[in-house]
């Protein structure tokens, strides 16, 4: 797929020299806007950071070789270990020298590549040139992880340091080959801040201690607010809200710190759904929006929603993300 063209596999050979029919409209999300800062290809390693104006100019540092930090973060040990696992470290750095010399604000793992999921390879890449989100499906319970890297939009002016980072759970307990949830980002679960980073807190100020995150919609999680179908209506609702971003603070309750950009809430979860874009949802008639099934605990699941199987849907616009869009 190019800017004004796409290409794809016809389910038979085609009959007529002429194509014939309607023409086909496709919408996406702007997703360029980036560009590789430094990059190692021996070690599998690259730096990456936004081009707009308005970044932050905080990077996403991704090193994919064979790394070791213990027994199960390694590929290879992960490949000949009894707790397998897949994993890339990622990090949100500032103040690069070079692809070695850098500080780093915070450390994560994203999923690499589909081992043990019994329907092989399934991904998505959401985003637009600040934030993007990625799910990928993987291990033995077929399910689907979404992590994330770049900027929301801030509550305070001047947030210098509004970049997030949010990766899938490492160690003994996340074995990608056991028949479990252990092993999934809690992404489509609100108040969850596991594995949840932000690059610094509210005051800006350097810390020792992670700064954490969750995300506040209406209800438990994406897709879990009512039945589907709508027994009133036998339709299909999204929320049009903005999902909160709250940073874990001491004392009674969080702190907004701003929203996530790019979302609309499912208040449903149907499986007919998982990849479709739809146009005509209530009161936003007109915007495309793309709907993919994310895992929303890493403890088993909640089996009185057995109907959704531990995930919901996630609700991603393909139009514009941001005010100033």
């Amino acid at each position: 797929m190019g800017i004004t063209w796409a290409t794809f596999a016809p389910d038979a050979a085609p009959i007529s020299a002429t194509a014939t029919g309607e023409l086909i409209e496709i919408k996406a999300a702007p997703i360029g806007g980036w560009e590789v800062v430094l990059e190692d290809s021996e070690r599998n390693r690259i730096m990456l950071r936004s081009t707009n104006t308005r970044s932050n100019g905080l990077m996403l540092h991704v090193q994919n070789d064979h790394w070791d930090d213990g027994s199960y973060d390694n590929w290879s040990d992960a490949s000949s270990s009894a707790y397998p696992q897949r994993g890339a470290k990622v990090k949100i750095v500032t103040d690069h020298t070079d692809i070695d010399t850098y500080l780093t604000l915070s450390e994560s793992r994203w999923p690499i590549g589909w081992d043990y999921s019994s329907d092989g390879r399934e991904w998505s890449l959401v985003g637009d040139d600040r934030l993007f989100y990625y799910t990928s499906r993987y291990a033995e319970r077929n399910q689907r992880s979404t992590v994330t890297f770049g900027e929301f939009d801030s509550v305070i002016e001047g947030d210098a340091f509004a970049t997030v980072l949010q990766g899938i759970p490492y160690g003994v307990e996340a074995d990608w080959a056991d028949n479990n949830d252990d092993n999934y980002a809690e992404f489509a679960k609100f108040g969850s801040s596991g594995e949840h980073y932000l690059a610094r807190p509210y005051h800006q100020m350097p810390t020792d201690t992670e700064t954490l995150w969750s995300k506040r919609g209406l209800g438990f999680a994406f897709g879990l607010m009512h039945q589907y179908p709508n027994p009133a209506s036998y339709g299909f609702y999204v929320h049009n809200g903005p999902i909160i971003l709250e940073e874990e603070i001491e004392g009674d309750g969080n702190m907004l710190r701003g929203y996530l950009p790019g979302f609309v809430q499912p208040l449903q979860t149907a499986f007919a759904y998982h990849k479709a874009v739809l146009d005509d949802l209530p009161s936003l008639e007109g915007v495309p929006v793309l709907l993919w099934l994310s895992a929303y605990d890493d403890a088993g699941g909640y089996y009185n929603y057995k109907e959704v199987n531990g995930s919901g849907l996630l609700g991603f616009r393909l139009d514009k993300w941001r005010a100033y869009q």
